[in-house]
């Protein structure tokens, strides 16, 4: 049986496609777990209106999307768990095409569709390789929205999702899972996930929070230091220091100056954390993720960031005149 947890806050536009979504699968071997993280609009009414043997509905105090994910696991009673978001859904085939895929040594991923809010659909490329420290340095997106986990592997090795931590949970708890699963990453095309571009998701808001994702995966090193043998723990570590950390940094800093807050107060919060150091040991490193942030940062960091701001705002000018 497959454990379907769904996180549910003020949702309710949306929720009733999304569980329609799960009720409707070809593979019906599955429970639907609803976490209402105390909603403020009518979500808890709209999980309450299925008359389903199969629905188990938890209320609790907003705690956040990782605490919801947590509840679930603890009731969960499938040998594998699947996640979905409120406002996403599968395509009909979904649970059949992903256990099609399940065995000892796979962990199945499925492909996904990003679904615009003007309407259009966007496949992701498949993807480049079933190694996960080359699934690292690639930046290719993983979220534990598209996979199966053994439920057994998850309670063995205390795999859970960091609470507090807005950005990066999903990508740590799904790296930790293919760290100590000893399985390999394998692509399903079949399976469909479709990701709702949300106007309103905290991904598309510029805000210091994104660089929660960095903690998250030195958070995965630390992980990977503690289970790993020592040349696999290095290729994961090089990767992540290397690649993803610097990528995520990257983002995370043109978000904030989007925002418009000043190059100077970007650097000293990079200094505070020890991002500029991390920044600092990529670029040194002779291989790494060789964006024209990271040319700019050999030059200089207050350099770089000004470059990085001044074209911001010249971009957000275009855009007010239909210029760009």
């Amino acid at each position: 049986m497959i454990s379907v947890i769904i996180p549910v806050y003020n949702a309710e536009k949306y929720l009733s496609q999304c569980i329609d979504s799960v009720l409707s699968q070809t593979y019906q071997d599955f429970e639907l777990i609803l976490i209402d993280d105390g909603s403020k609009d009518n979500s808890l009414a709209v999980c309450k209106s299925y008359n389903d043997a199969r629905v188990k509905i938890i209320h609790q105090e907003n705690q956040g999307e990782a605490a919801a994910r947590n509840a679930g696991l603890k009731i969960a009673q499938g040998e594998y768990i699947a996640f979905l978001d409120a406002d996403d859904w599968w395509d009909k085939n979904f649970l059949l095409e992903m256990c099609s895929c399940l065995n000892d040594d796979v962990i199945p991923v499925c492909s996904f569709v990003r679904y615009l809010p003007d309407g259009r659909e966007l496949a992701y490329p498949p993807m480049p390789t079933n190694s996960l420290p080359d699934l690292l340095r690639k930046q290719y997106p993983m979220s534990c929205c598209r996979s199966l986990f053994s439920k057994a592997i998850l309670d063995e090795n205390n795999i859970s999702f960091t609470q507090g931590r807005i950005t990066g949970a999903d990508q740590e708890f799904t790296y930790e899972y293919m760290i100590v699963s000893s399985k390999e990453p394998r692509y399903v095309s079949g399976a469909k996930y479709y990701y709702r571009i949300n106007p309103n998701s905290i991904m598309l808001k510029a805000t210091y929070k994104h660089f929660d994702a960095i903690e998250a995966m030195l958070s995965v090193e630390n992980f990977a230091r503690e289970h790993c043998e020592a040349s696999y723990f290095q290729a994961i570590s090089q990767a992540l220091r290397f690649y993803k950390c610097p990528y995520i940094l990257d983002f995370a800093i043109m978000t904030v100056l989007t925002a418009g807050d000043t190059p100077s107060s970007v650097l000293s919060y990079l200094n505070e954390h020890g991002y500029v150091e991390l920044l600092d040991q990529a670029c040194a490193a002779p291989e790494h993720h060789n964006t024209n942030f990271m040319k700019l940062w050999r030059k200089s960091h207050v350099v770089c960031l000004w470059l990085y701001y001044i074209r911001k705002r010249i971009g957000n000018v275009l855009r007010k005149f239909h210029l760009r």
